[in-house]
């Protein structure tokens, strides 16, 4: 039975998230709190596996109480409970430790044991005679022992210090497949090896993240060569599954724990690392660092005749993170919202049926999922335009159409007219205003507007921007015609609206 804590300040929301768990047996409930401060106090008597909390509370907040989980060493896997989908902070708690979120507004049964039961808690059994011998029976991380100033292996004078990583096995479309690893399987494994060699020791660090101490001398050269080689022949045949070796070559007279330091701070690494094979990697392996590329004009995936443009420069991009060796979830995070600021030129293009195209299923439950950069690379590279040529194939415009609506949503701050835009089409303007007028149901003029008003309002709600820059950078003449304009669409004048709106943070829907 998994043992879990509950960290809500909202009354009613703890009362619905306890009685989720009445009829569900393999889960006991253990603590109950509304104020994170009070459960910290109370978590090393309770000895959770999960525990589920509010990501914004008073007092002490959620993610200054994933720091003191993290700083105290509590194991217990995390889930985020949050109101909006604010990826901003979600990030933070996953690189704080947290494993996965729910938003309340979608909690319910289903949901929440859907996440509950794919997490893998470690209850290892153990024979007897392993509990005596094995160094692992209580688990206890390698960063743990450094920090108690356990002598790690004191036989061995000049230590190497490995970092070995198992990922995911993907699917041939580059979906992360739902896979386990044995971590104290794989540790027994690894031991066994060690010991046959005389070469050394293996430590847990977390799920899948094993430490390797083994002699780094040279007489014992043949023999660390021959351990690489053998464990990249059984792991692949007893795990199958990707595995990294990072190591701190450079640190031939260093301590364990200078080496230890070094293999965090290029934790990334392995994100970026081939893992079609076992690897050693090092940060003397980084490239030169590139001038910065960032990703290209959604625009450009919107248009049949640019695609090619868009997939050279998203190579280029991918090339640059790859090259300066970007945080993971930071990637993660650019990759989210340049889908979502797709969606939204998707939206103004083709409508709510598009949009629902690029929002089923969620990109954020995939890209949480990768931990290699290869898979996320051809994923992206390959899902994003397949979602753009459907949604081309069931617009319902015409392809002359399209091409206006987009030339509108790439210029709609420039003087722009059916004439010059049937100029580049090489057609009659009068025919492009009868075929517009058919087909969007509204008049070209009347189109244009509606989307310098919609852009205008994201820039009514900066209280530094005024409304004559806003009049201009939109595309008006003038400000006077910007609010007769604003008022007619919204029924609201500017100042009505910014006095409404101005002091609301603008929250991002749910990608």
């Amino acid at each position: 039975m998994k043992r879990v804590v509950i960290v809500e300040d909202e009354k009613l929301v703890l009362l619905g998230i306890e009685s989720l768990f009445v009829a569900n047996s393999e889960y006991q409930i253990v603590g109950s709190f509304t104020r994170a401060s009070a459960a910290l106090a109370e978590l090393p008597t309770l000895d959770p596996d999960i525990i589920v909390t509010d990501i914004k509370m008073p007092g002490m907040d959620g993610l200054e109480f994933l720091q003191h989980l993290q700083e105290h060493h509590i194991r217990a896997k995390i889930i985020i409970l949050s109101c909006l989908e604010d990826f901003a902070i979600v990030s933070k708690a996953f690189k704080l430790g947290a494993v996965d979120y729910v938003l309340k507004h979608e909690l319910n049964e289903q949901e929440l044991f859907r996440i509950l039961d794919g997490i893998p808690i470690e209850q290892p059994m153990m024979s007897e005679s392993e509990i005596v011998h094995e160094p692992w029976n209580e688990l206890c991380r390698f960063s743990d022992r450094l920090e108690k100033g356990e002598d790690i292996v004191p036989h061995i004078e000049k230590p190497l210090v490995c970092l070995l990583v198992c990922k995911k096995k993907y699917a041939d479309n580059h979906v992360p497949m739902k896979t386990n690893i044995d971590t104290v399987w794989t540790m027994r494994f690894v031991h066994r090896l060690l010991t046959q060699l005389h070469l050394g020791a293996v430590f847990f660090e977390d799920t899948g993240k094993l430490v390797l101490v083994i002699d780094g001398s040279e007489k014992q050269n043949e023999e660390r060569k021959r351990f690489f080689n053998q464990l990249i022949l059984q792991l692949k045949q007893y795990i199958n599954s990707p595995v990294v070796i990072l190591r701190g070559i450079e640190f031939e007279h260093s301590s364990i724990a200078e080496q230890w330091a070094y293999l965090l701070s290029m934790h990334d690494v392995a994100f970026y690392v081939d893992s079609t094979r076992i690897t050693v990697g090092k940060r003397s392996c980084l490239p030169n660092l590139h001038e910065k590329i960032e990703l290209p004009d959604p625009i450009l995936l919107l248009q049949p005749e640019t695609l090619v443009q868009w997939n050279q420069h998203m190579v280029e991009y991918f090339k640059y993170v790859q090259g300066v060796f970007m945080d993971s979830s930071q990637l993660c995070m650019n990759l989210i919202v340049y889908w979502h600021q797709v969606k939204q030129l998707v939206k103004d293009a083709y409508g709510e049926n598009g949009v629902e195209m690029l929002s089923n299923p969620s990109v954020y439950e995939y890209l949480k999922e990768f931990d290699d950069f290869y898979h996320l690379h051809q994923w992206y590279m390959t899902e994003l335009p397949k979602k753009i040529r459907r949604i081309h194939n069931i617009s319902g415009h015409s392809r002359k159409i399209m091409r206006i609506k987009l030339y509108v949503l790439e210029h709609y701050n420039e003087h722009i007219s059916l004439q010059d835009i049937g100029q580049i089409l090489h057609a009659n303007s009068n025919y492009l205003c009868s075929l517009f007028k058919k087909e969007v149901k509204k008049g070209f003029i009347e189109y244009l507007n509606s989307i310098r008003i919609d852009k205008a309002k994201s820039l009514l709600m900066q209280d530094a921007v005024t409304v004559e820059e806003i009049s201009v950078q939109v595309g008006f003449t003038s400000p006077s015609h910007f609010s007769k304009i604003f008022k007619r669409i919204t029924g609201q004048t500017v100042s009505e609206f910014r006095a409404k709106h101005a002091c609301k943070p603008n929250i991002e829907q749910e990608i």
